[in-house]
């Protein structure tokens, strides 16, 4: 229960903060049990425009301050890395961006980018279909992809 606590703290902290570093630091001292927060990790399960950019962009900013970020993309997100004549996306109006190529972004920056393969089957797309640097899951569990010390954030 301390953990669940410590880390939707450590969520709030990374959202309400526009400063990465200040979060990152923060996230360094108030970790639970002890733990360094080792990276990133967002769990897309959207590919509605503003709900991926801010996400997405949330990353782009945590690997510019040097965080390392993993993006798990689950759900509807998954539509965020098929390539653009597969499935078209919208621009969003404030960054004039499609949520795709702040993705390709995130990527060239280091990201870790995973997608559900169940979720991209039961969307009706093929791993063909995906753009680059973009992997499948095909472990066990999600929990074997975060750490203890991960500061996980959903959108």
């Amino acid at each position: 229960m301390h953990r669940l606590l410590a880390a939707l703290y450590l969520a709030l902290i990374c959202v309400v903060m526009p400063n990465t570093t200040w979060a990152t630091e923060n996230a360094l001292e108030s970790a639970p049990g002890g733990c360094q927060p080792d990276e990133l990790f967002i769990n897309l399960l959207s590919d509605e425009t503003w709900r991926a950019n801010v996400a997405l962009t949330k990353a782009r900013q945590s690997l510019e301050a040097e965080y390392p970020v993993t993006i798990l993309l689950g759900m509807e997100g998954v539509r965020v890395a098929l390539r653009e004549d597969v499935y078209v996306q919208d621009v969003f109006a404030q960054t004039g961006l499609k949520p795709r190529e702040i993705l390709e972004t995130v990527l060239d920056l280091g990201a870790r980018v995973i997608v559900c393969p169940d979720c991209l089957d039961r969307a009706g797309f093929e791993p063909s279909q995906l753009i680059e640097d973009t992997r499948l899951y095909l472990g066990g569990p999600a929990t074997e992809i975060l750490h203890c010390s991960t500061v996980q954030l959903a959108y």
